[in-house]
């Protein structure tokens, strides 16, 4: 994937990563570097994307199918779930990564935006065809919907077993023979972009729409935290996407 999808922005604290197509679609985002750390780097990210006076919807991500809609209100303790969508703009919307991809929706009619946490455990679970069915519930459509697939580990390094290309098989059949590739050792990989892309192209979106950094977490662990990487112990991605 050309490397003009997506450009990096270097503050004095340290950089960050964005696609400007998207900014110009009207979602105010960005993905943290791993030289901005992890314990703060969501208020400083906040601040430079001008979005730190906006309430900031976070969750307490599991790995699941569930979406919460931001527009009905903020609940004290972050709710269990791996997708936040907004109706209205004024809302920050939070998530954090550290392989597993993160997803950025934008409705450029209604102005609707969302945020998806897809490893491989959501992305079998359909997670983002919840958020899009979520995000489309009150007058969005897929032709004016637009995907933003961020920094996570790809095809080239996500090795997976068996028992999960069983699971993939099982609930998405033979389409899964698109999304796994056979590795440099014994076991297969995943191409988790690929199987997330496949969603949205079932939720009418079309592939024109969907933007890819192409970034793979493991390869470029100069910019980026990696689960897998980095032997578990590890920092995360801290992505934040808005309108203000």
């Amino acid at each position: 994937m050309s490397t003009r999808t997506w450009c990096l922005e270097t503050t004095d604290r340290g950089r960050y990563c964005r696609l400007p197509a998207l900014t110009r679609l009207g979602l105010t985002h960005g993905f943290s570097c791993r030289d901005l750390g992890s314990g703060d780097a969501e208020g400083f990210l906040a601040g430079i994307l001008g979005l730190q006076q906006l309430p900031l919807a976070r969750l307490r991500q599991q790995h699941t199918s569930t979406v919460h809609d931001v527009s009905a209100g903020l609940v004290k303790t972050p709710p269990v779930g791996d997708a936040l969508v907004a109706r209205q703009a004024g809302w920050a919307l939070r998530l954090q990564t550290a392989d597993c991809l993160p997803l950025l929706l934008v409705d450029t009619r209604r102005g609707h935006y969302g945020v998806v946490h897809a490893g491989w455990r959501g992305t079998l679970a359909g997670v983002l065809h919840q958020a899009l069915q979520a995000l489309h519930s009150e007058g969005s459509g897929p032709g004016s919907t637009w995907m933003a697939i961020g920094p996570g580990i790809r095809a080239c390094c996500f090795e997976i077993g068996t028992e999960v290309v069983a699971a993939f098989r099982a609930r998405w059949g033979e389409r899964t023979r698109h999304w796994m590739h056979p590795g440099a050792g014994s076991r297969p990989h995943l191409d988790l972009a690929a199987a997330n892309r496949f969603q949205a192209a079932q939720a009418g979106v079309p592939a024109a729409q969907v933007l890819d950094t192409g970034l793979c977490t493991r390869c470029r662990r100069d910019l980026f935290f990696s689960y897998r990487g980095d032997g578990g112990a590890t920092g995360r991605i801290i992505t934040l996407a808005g309108r203000p």
